[in-house]
């Protein structure tokens, strides 16, 4: 209970996005009821990008297999030597492991992504600096000056195209 109701800077981190109340918690009967959602908690990372940042508990502790069940029938066969009920429920804790472990992998494949996300946003902020740093320290002068040498090149090359497309077979023959 203490590991599926862990939380994180105040929020439940199991809970889907349910992150204000425990997602686990233990009915009078002993059993375990999940009371958080199945929505992923997803965070927006670019203008066009979102990264989910959780796997909501019912993924993890109460899905194909659940572990308060398989832990608690378990005890109850070891108590009653139930030898079959005892390989039953192990084999149920290895498919919560196995739920784990797959929840495991689609984290650290989050982890991955996240930090990509960071080196090509921390690139883009470098460039942009760059960009704003050579925008600031430009020389008025000198920009006003290389802008009217190009212009005048400009009206010389329009101004050498018209004088050639005026220009006939007979003007080249003289």
């Amino acid at each position: 209970m203490a590991t599926a109701n862990q939380t994180y800077d105040g929020r439940y981190i199991f809970g889907g996005s349910v992150t204000t109340t425990a997602p686990y918690v233990k009915n009078p009967d002993g059993s375990v009821s999940y009371v958080g959602n199945s929505n992923p908690v997803s965070l927006q990372v670019g203008r066009d990008t979102t990264l989910q940042a959780q796997i909501p508990g019912n993924q993890i502790f109460s899905g194909t297999a659940n572990v308060f069940t398989a832990i608690s029938s378990l005890v109850t066969a070891i108590n009653a030597g139930d030898t079959a009920g005892i390989s039953t429920q192990v084999n149920q804790l290895e498919q919560v492991f196995q739920q784990t472990s797959t929840a495991r992998s689609q984290i650290g494949g989050y982890v991955n992504v996240a930090t990509s996300l960071q080196s090509q946003l921390t690139n883009d902020g470098l460039s942009n600096a760059q960009d704003l740093n050579n925008a600031q320290s430009a020389d008025p002068a000198q920009a006003i000056t290389n802008l009217t040498l190009a212009q005048t090149n400009y009206q010389a090359t329009l101004a050498v195209g018209a004088k050639i497309s005026q220009l006939s077979l007979l003007d080249y023959l003289r």
